[in-house]
């Protein structure tokens, strides 16, 4: 199931709403009339909540502008809709894109809170290095709101800033995007003090284009920031890089693992389901410099590139990275992010099937492929499409191929059409694959092929539902939701 919407009490007088989204109030409704509570599902409606009757492509909420007249409640509509004459009595608010008035408004709710704010976007790691960043600022004293799930769009983003309350010291808002323009208009709704860019990347792009076209508009993140402002930015990522050096921000940080960065987060070792982490930083004339150790039960170098980005959230805050090392090391991985399952007699599987593309395949096959040379064991993938490449979708999928036989595996089996690239460029280098259509077949294929002792890395994109393939291999249910995320 989807994540749910979080609830608020956002509050607003009826004048307010018709200023701030360029509305009119409709026949009957008084400005200083005052709603308490946003909401988007009629069937959470209470008396004196704001409804906003957002048009979709397959569903138009206008249809349920009965349930607001019967629960005493008013309505943020859209302006000539053709519904609104079946329903004189409405009370609320007329507007010409619903849509962009409820962001208009999570704006001014924003600008209402005291704390600050962390904004964070990345074609990989955004949602992992948001948890990170939660975690750490909670486990460091912080009083902390964060996007719940992955509810990063122009709906998302809102309704989780109108759940921002007095108490909160610091929101961390997780970004995403679909088409150009997205992130623009989110940042400009959530207004962060402290911009976050992980990776930019081929990921679900087929609105976006190019590589470059994605950093451009990821970028979009850091270019709302004044001088004023702090930049976080992956230095291991060119194009993130480069949008962080050209940002306006005084303070620019850099973090990775490569020496060029502020914050470097460096892999020591594997021990089983968890990994050893190093994170330092040089002393710069104003601070000595920082060096701690942390076990966590994350998976590879993408843990290491991830924490190094939270330390220098929590560095730029003014958070201590030593008080919250025991909330971080105690983090459990999300179902679905490269979670390690031991499976009685020897199997260990890894589940990355939350999501995939190029640049998260890549390092979930370099991380499987490093653990099974730790333990000496076979490496085997079971592989589901990455769909939303558009015209890149064979050379990627031939690319991921290259990689496999690169890292050792041992067997490959595929799931989905697209994977059909996938498969020719690794069995050309040697590697023994087994080809199939689902991941139910991918499932029954990999009971018939995986040996006790293996490690079997299973990924491939939401769509694609390869959690059922970890169900097979360990013999639980499916690890976590099948919406698309």
């Amino acid at each position: 199931m989807a994540t749910a919407l979080p609830n608020n009490c956002a509050s607003f007088s009826l004048g307010e709403v018709a200023r701030l989204t360029n509305g009119e109030l409709l026949p009957g409704t008084a400005p200083d009339d005052t709603v308490v509570g946003v909401r988007l599902d009629s069937r959470a409606l209470t008396t004196g909540n704001l409804f906003v009757a957002l048009c979709g492509d397959r569903h138009d909420a206008h249809a349920f502008l009965s349930a607001v007249t019967a629960m005493g409640a008013y309505a943020l509509v859209q302006r000539g809709h053709a519904m609104l004459t079946a329903h004189p009595e409405l009370r609320g608010v007329a507007v010409d894109d619903p849509l962009f008035a409820l962001g208009e408004l999570a704006r001014a709710h924003r600008k209402r809170f005291t704390g600050r704010v962390v904004g964070i976007t990345g074609s990989v790691g955004k949602t992992s290095t948001k948890r990170l960043i939660a975690t750490a600022l909670t486990g460091a004293g912080a009083r902390v709101w964060a996007t719940p799930g992955n509810l990063n769009n122009r709906v998302g983003v809102p309704m989780t800033l109108f759940a921002l309350e007095a108490p909160t010291e610091v929101a961390v808002i997780e970004m995403g995007t679909s088409e150009p323009g997205e992130i623009a208009r989110l940042a400009a709704i959530a207004d962060p003090d402290v911009a976050v860019v992980t990776h930019v990347a081929l990921a679900h792009t087929a609105g976006l284009g190019t590589v470059e076209d994605v950093a451009r508009e990821k970028g979009a993140l850091f270019a709302h920031l004044g001088e004023q402002g702090v930049a976080i930015g992956c230095g291991d990522d060119a194009h993130v890089a480069q949008a962080l050096a050209a940002s306006r921000p005084a303070r620019k940080v850099r973090y990775g693992t490569s020496e060029q960065n502020v914050w470097r987060g460096r892999v020591l070792g594997l021990e089983g389901e968890r990994t050893r982490v190093v994170l330092e930083r040089e002393a710069d004339g104003e601070r000595p410099a920082v060096r701690r150790e942390l076990s966590v039960r994350l998976l590879g170098d993408a843990a290491a590139e991830n924490l190094a980005g939270t330390a220098a959230v929590l560095e730029v805050l003014g958070y201590d990275l030593g008080a919250a090392a025991a909330a971080l090391s105690a983090m459990t991985p999300e179902p679905g992010r490269l979670v390690a399952i031991r499976v009685p007699g020897g199997r260990l599987v890894i589940d990355d099937t939350y999501n995939a593309s190029p640049a998260s395949m890549a390092m979930a096959i370099d991380t499987a492929a490093r653990l099974a040379k730790e333990a000496g064991k076979p490496f085997v993938a079971v592989l589901g499409d990455m769909r939303e490449l558009g015209q890149k979708s064979v050379t990627e999928h031939r690319a991921v191929g290259t990689h496999l036989a690169r890292a050792g595996v041992r067997r490959l089996i595929t799931a989905g059409p697209e994977m059909r690239a996938t498969a020719r460029a690794a069995r050309e280098r040697g590697v023994t694959v087994h080809e199939t259509g689902s991941s139910e077949a991918a499932a029954l294929a990999a009971l018939a092929l995986v040996r006790d002792g293996d490690v079997v890395l299973v990924k491939g994109s939401r769509s694609m539902r390869m959690e059922r393939v970890v169900a097979a291999l360990t013999g639980t249910p499916h690890s976590h939701r099948e919406a698309a995320g």
